[in-house]
């Protein structure tokens, strides 16, 4: 398997109501509340990513058979932490589509009526 089919897997596995929700807390977060929203959104993204990540390693671990892998060690850390990146990027042109039009409106509505 080659990196980029590696990497579209662990991207996908989160499903699609996961994804909606991250699409929604980008865009939502960008164009509402601005640059401030920006590092908001990433944040609220890693804490969802961090706790599904933890129920998942969680349950693999109260499974009946569990042969040691996966647990909640370093690895697990350096993986969670290179999800909530690559996802966090994979997310940046929301967040920018967010912005610019939060911007498109602001400059609309200050723009005088021309008859």
């Amino acid at each position: 398997m080659n990196l980029w089919t590696w990497i579209t897997w662990k991207i996908l596995a989160y499903g699609i109501p996961a994804w909606g929700c991250f699409v929604a807390i980008s865009f939502c977060a960008s164009r509402f509340l601005g640059w401030l929203g920006v590092p908001l959104g990433c944040f609220l993204v890693a804490v969802i990513l961090y706790v599904l990540d933890v129920r998942w390693v969680t349950a693999a671990m109260n499974a009946p058979g569990w042969d040691g892998a996966p647990d909640m060690d370093m690895i697990f850390v350096f993986g969670v932490l290179s999800r909530v990146v690559l996802i966090n990027g994979v997310l940046l042109p929301v967040t920018a589509l967010g912005l610019w039009l939060r911007h498109l409106s602001r400059t609309i509505r200050n723009e005088p009526n021309v008859a």
